[in-house]
């Protein structure tokens, strides 16, 4: 009987450790990867839990504000509530938080948040998030039990090359400047 028990103890170890535990992972992402000076694109903050139950999710991004401008933040549709929305263009800074209902929790797979920004001036071009492994005071997905970050690696960052504004790029930008010289 030892034996058997014995054996079925070393079956299950190596069963359990060959399972790949999958982590739960953000990344970032826009429809271009080129856009143009003056026109507005947005960038989607793509969240999947890998079934995982989350309490939350805390995204801060990190732009170069010499090179963008943030003008919105959209909510995704993950969470019921996203109490914490805010624009840092001084600093380069996105916050985004999304939280589940009291009492309850979210595993899913989709945008947890759409950021519409607008280049500045050409050239190569990086956003970011914050993050630093075990600080669940920056970039963070929250487990519904414990308090450990389950992003287990750095989250996926976009490059972007800027280019030239078009001809109709500086029309728009022409008329969306008169424009915000007349409140209506």
């Amino acid at each position: 009987m030892r034996k058997f028990l014995f054996i079925l103890g070393i079956t299950t170890f190596f069963f359990l450790s060959s399972q790949k535990v999958s982590a739960a992972s953000l990344n970032l992402s826009s429809s271009t990867a080129t856009p143009k000076v003056g026109e507005e694109f947005w960038v989607e903050v793509n969240l999947n839990t890998q079934i995982q139950e989350t309490l939350g999710t805390d995204a801060v991004l990190i732009f170069d504000p010499q090179l963008f401008e943030a003008k919105e933040i959209e909510e995704g549709e993950i969470y019921p509530d996203y109490p914490g929305k805010k624009i840092d263009n001084e600093q380069g800074k996105i916050f985004l938080s999304g939280v589940a209902n009291y009492g309850s929790s979210v595993s899913a797979s989709g945008v947890l948040g759409k950021i519409k920004f607008v280049p500045k001036k050409e050239g190569k071009a990086q956003i970011s998030f914050a993050w630093q492994s075990g600080k669940t005071n920056l970039t963070s997905i929250i487990p519904y039990q414990g308090n450990a970050d389950l992003l287990n690696q750095p989250p996926q960052s976009l490059s972007l090359q800027i280019e030239k504004q078009t001809l109709m790029g500086k029309i728009i930008e022409f008329i969306r400047r008169l424009v915000s010289l007349f409140p209506f």
